[in-house]
């Protein structure tokens, strides 16, 4: 867009961006030459200014001298990080575009006037890490950990500071990447209800009423042997006559180390929204999207089933936690 917008400025800053390793070591090279120089020209400058104030004050002029060139270093010290380090930094933060409008143009001159100086030391820097077995990798390849973006996320130097709702979606969205099957899974056993299939319409029907679930693994003989998914409204528009299995709807069978973002593309694609999950053949667990829609953006009641948090708070700060509840509900 600003390559667009503005001209000779936008094509530049576009060029800049897209090689910002070595745009990153001009600057690196240019705070170095302006460190030194600083040094070199600021503290004589400043020690000639200040050595007669001390001399007539009636210090020796050997302490006198010593005294300037500490009081030199220490104030070029100070205008060095105050003007040349915090000050730029902070404008670069509240104001980066305007800023690297007006920057890239010289930064780019500066870079191609010394080349050959920024490649012989980025070679050098870079045959002395192949020489410890090092790897050698840009400044622009460390891409953020999701430890590092979750800190990003609760710290207060965003440009629009977020709202608790907003920072804990967000932090539930970085986390559910990481998250598998077994993570957000629950027990078959105790929370599962599943149809038999021998069960006549109406009998299948009766247990919806009692349960006011949408969808429901349904079994043949063994509870183990789910053959399908049947939806509420399959039975109900099947009252008059007796669901077959070609009425079922496959179900989505997932491995216990699948990631969660996968199971979600799945239910996205199409799939019956309950899943099952397995270790090896065996059957551990169960998940729905409404379990997944739980991690990321909180706990949802409706209308038939109020949710129930799986522990109980107790005093001095303490909690008791059902044994199968999961990992992400007591996070």
């Amino acid at each position: 867009l600003l390559r667009n917008k503005k001209a000779l400025q936008g094509k530049v800053l576009y060029k800049v961006h897209n090689n910002i390793d070595i745009y990153l070591s001009a600057c690196q090279f240019g705070i170095t030459l302006a460190s030194l120089g600083l040094g070199w020209i600021g503290e004589p400058a400043f020690s000639k200014l200040l050595e007669p104030l001390f001399i007539f004050l009636g210090v020796t002029a050997n302490l006198s001298k010593f005294i300037a060139f500490a009081t030199g270093f220490a104030l070029i010290s100070f205008l060095h990080i105050v003007i040349g380090e915090l000050m730029p930094k902070s404008m670069a933060i509240r104001q980066t575009e305007r800023l690297s409008l007006l920057t890239c143009i010289p930064l780019y001159i500066f870079y191609w006037v010394m080349f050959p100086f920024i490649w012989i030391l980025n070679a050098t820097a870079n045959k002395l890490l192949e020489l410890f077995k090092l790897d050698v990798v840009g400044e622009a390849e460390y891409g953020y950990t999701t430890d590092e973006i979750k800190v990003i996320l609760k710290s207060s130097y965003l440009k629009k500071p977020l709202t608790e709702e907003h920072r804990d979606i967000l932090l539930r969205m970085v986390e559910f990447a990481h998250l598998h099957a077994i993570d957000a899974m629950r027990p078959p056993i105790k929370e599962m209800v599943s149809i038999d299939y021998d069960l006549t319409n109406r009998e299948k029907l009766a247990v919806i009423k009692e349960f006011l679930y949408t969808r429901y693994p349904v079994y043949q003989k063994d509870k183990n042997n789910i053959i399908g998914v049947v939806h509420t409204k399959d039975i109900l528009c099947a009252l008059d006559t007796e669901l077959m299995k070609q009425d079922l709807r496959p179900i989505l069978k997932v491995s216990y180390h699948d990631r969660l973002i996968d199971v979600l593309n799945k239910f996205q694609q199409g799939r019956p929204h309950f899943a099952l999950v397995y270790k090896k053949n065996q059957l551990i667990g169960f998940i729905t999207l409404d379990n997944l829609l739980t991690i990321l953006i909180g706990r949802i009641s409706d209308e038939f089933h109020l949710v129930k948090k799986p522990w109980i708070t107790l005093a001095n700060n303490k909690f008791l936690i059902k044994a199968d509840a999961p990992v992400y509900a007591i996070e």
